[in-house]
């Protein structure tokens, strides 16, 4: 076991995680919560909060805790905790909102069953069979709660689907088999590019990739790889040049998080050894590689090492770090990745942000609004390739209502456009928005046009504590900071490396902001540039 790779510090995380969780456990037994283990994050002992490594330590002979009664002793009050909270059901809660939840039982379900497959490996005494005889009814309670549940999200299918095919290698069910069938009947949900319905790459890309990977482990259906290799090979896409995670197109809670592709790294080890790509597996080598050196917590749990040994070793050589170097388009998305240089940037569809990006270790962003009529935050549309690089557009129309007249009916002001009221010609604006690479950096074109004299502003946010060089000033970045930058360049400097863009504009200088306009960043300094329609301004970002 010590050859593989990683295994120490595998090892020597899982027992400091466990050091936290045997001095966190509540262990009164008259307290309703005796054996569950205090969270701090959360503030309490969730239902679903119990450790599942401590067998994987007690069994491990190069651990510290090697059949320390003291563990045994922690797992088996563990257990009565879980047995005290289940649901009748057979369900558990997710306290911060799912009630009777089979999905968050089926996630709770991949922990406990890894621990039952590894048990069912080891020669045990008679309380260590006790255990794992109390653990197995547990498993199977909760089995009974996610065959008759339901799921709300889309990858709650998957993950279901995964924990039942577990449990149908430790006690066959047909039933088990049944239900599977039923999700899976439905079609995998990923698209031609690799991105899952809920275009999570922080966190659900992370989960439905695991448990297809589980079941095709669990039922031999190698043909679920196949989708979980085009997310694989699509993520690059998803990642700076440092190897944290673009997340500003998902669907889901974790948009704007900042995570690590650290939680792919097993996956690609993994999806690379079932297929025998070792493609895949020299990303995840390069990715631990970089976990390595910025000493960031080990990414690969014990528990890995122990059930699919096979998958760490005769790694392969890490892949040259230039794979994150992307140009791709997103149709079904709405996304545009490109890279030029040391920039890394992206053109989203269906957001005011339209732009985000960095220069090595400098992020920026860029946003746009429109002072007309309802109009106002440029959610632009059609995105798409062209000769000159990558467009989209903005189309906003006001107009104005004439009186019913007296032989009409009164109604109510909310119904006024289903009452068939006459208009006045509609006033409209189009807002274009064209990105392109140059030599040594890119360029955003933004060209106005339709009803004249309509304001249009566009935002520039960037990190605090950066100095920003101007022709005959210097001033630093500060949070919820702003400027507005009526002409000339600006030079983005962070004390090792640098930047510039523009020419900016700014024909008027207004700050205020109408209702309905997305509120810039606090935690970020904001440049403003604004012109009447109509225009037509190209922003050039280059290496200084």
């Amino acid at each position: 076991m010590k050859e593989l790779y990683g295994y120490q510090r595998a090892l020597r995380a899982a027992e400091r995680s466990m050091e936290s969780q045997l001095h966190n456990q509540c262990t009164e037994a008259d307290s309703p919560d005796f054996g569950g283990v205090y969270e701090k994050g959360y503030g309490l002992i969730p239902q679903n909060g119990t450790s599942n490594t401590p067998m994987f330590l007690y069994f491990t002979k190069e651990s510290r805790y090697y059949r320390d009664l003291s563990l045994l002793e922690f797992a088996e009050r563990a257990m009565t905790y879980l047995e005290r909270n289940i649901n009748a059901d057979g369900t558990i809660n997710y306290f911060m909102c799912n009630m009777h939840s089979a999905p968050d039982t089926a996630f709770f379900t991949l922990g406990l069953a890894r621990e039952a497959k590894f048990l069912n490996l080891q020669t045990l005494t008679e309380r260590e069979e006790a255990f794992r005889g109390r653990l197995l009814r547990v498993l199977h309670r909760m089995g009974e709660g996610m065959l008759a549940g339901g799921f709300h999200t889309p990858n709650h299918r998957w993950v279901i689907s995964a924990a039942l095919s577990m449990l149908n290698s430790l006690m066959p069910d047909e039933r088990y088999q049944k239900r599977i069938e039923r999700f899976l009947e439905e079609g995998i949900d990923c698209n031609a590019d690799g991105e899952y319905t809920e275009r999570s790459s922080g966190t659900y890309n992370e989960i439905n990739n695991r448990a297809l990977l589980i079941l095709a482990q669990e039922t031999g259906r190698m043909e679920l790889l196949t989708y979980v290799k085009r997310n694989l090979e699509m993520m690059p896409a998803y990642f700076y040049p440092d190897f944290s995670v673009f997340t500003q197109n998902s669907t889901r809670q974790d948009k704007g998080s900042r995570v690590w592709a650290d939680l792919y790294i097993y996956q690609y080890l993994l999806c690379g050894r079932m297929l025998k790509e070792d493609g895949l597996r020299a990303i995840g080598r390069a990715l631990l590689e970089n976990c390595l050196e910025d000493g960031r917590p080990w990414p690969i749990s014990l528990e890995y090492y122990h059930l699919t040994p096979e998958v760490f070793e005769d790694l392969p050589e890490p892949c040259s770090p230039d794979f994150t170097r992307v140009n791709r388009l997103f149709a079904d998305s709405g996304a545009v990745r490109m890279t030029q240089g040391d920039f890394a940037v992206w053109m989203l569809a269906g957001q005011p942000t339209f732009l985000y990006g960095t220069y090595r270790d400098i992020s920026f962003a860029v946003r746009g609004y429109a002072m007309f009529f309802n109009c106002r935050n440029l959610n632009l549309t059609d995105l798409r390739e062209t000769p000159e690089g990558y467009e989209a557009q903005y189309r906003g129309a006001g107009r104005y209502y004439q009186p019913l007249g007296s032989d009409r009916p009164r109604t109510v002001w909310a119904r006024i456009a289903e009452e068939g009221r006459e208009r006045t010609p509609e006033l409209t604006i189009c807002i274009r928005i064209l990105l392109q690479r140059t030599e040594n950096g890119f360029s955003l074109r933004m060209q106005g046009e339709g009803c004249e004299q309509a304001i249009v502003r566009f935002e520039l946010d960037t990190d605090a504590g950066l100095l920003l060089r101007g022709d005959g000033f210097t001033i630093p970045t500060v949070k919820n900071g702003d400027l507005i930058m009526k002409k000339g360049e600006l030079e983005f400097f962070d004390g090792r490396q640098a930047f510039r863009a523009g020419p900016f504009f700014a024909a008027v200088e207004t700050l205020r902001r109408l209702g309905g306009s997305v509120t810039p960043p606090e935690d970020m300094y904001h440049i403003y540039f604004q012109d009447k329609i109509p225009f037509d301004h190209t922003l050039y970002f280059e290496k200084a």
